[in-house]
């Protein structure tokens, strides 16, 4: 009966592992190619347990509002997932190709990064210049 038991345990342990959501670390843009003074959206996100995020430098940008953090936890049939979100509105200054660095998480004592993120700004044109300033509502943080 005890050995049964323990096949039992065994199996249902073994299941739950085979269900254990791989750590992932990812970040994205809302753009890849925007126009000087256009605002978009930076987001690093995990999946599980973390700590200690580190953004990477934003020099060229300015920040319009962030880092914002939103956390998502479910239960569902016995398996917990949890997910972290850190977002920037951002918008560049100077035309160019810019490239946003890795950030860096830890989860369970081990460090990840994202990928860089390649991110093309054009040069404003007249029109263009008369429709950002209706949009622009805040004033934004310079990063140098």
């Amino acid at each position: 009966m005890v050995r049964i038991f323990y096949t039992l345990l065994i199996i249902l342990f073994s299941s739950g592992l085979s269900i254990a959501q791989q750590f992932k670390f990812t970040a994205s843009v809302s753009k890849n190619q925007i126009v000087v003074g256009e605002r978009f959206q930076l987001e690093f996100s995990a999946n599980g347990k973390t700590s200690g995020f580190r953004a990477p430098s934003l020099k060229g940008f300015n920040i319009h509002s962030g880092p914002n953090q939103s956390n998502s936890m479910q239960y569902i049939n016995g398996n917990y997932s949890q997910n972290i979100t850190y977002s920037y509105t951002l918008s560049a200054r100077k035309a160019g190709k810019y490239t946003i660095a890795s950030a860096v998480i830890n989860s369970s004592g081990k460090n990840y990064k994202t990928s860089p993120i390649q991110v093309n700004v054009l040069k404003r044109k007249g029109n263009q210049a008369a429709n950002h300033n209706h949009q622009n509502h805040s004033k934004p943080q310079n990063v140098s």
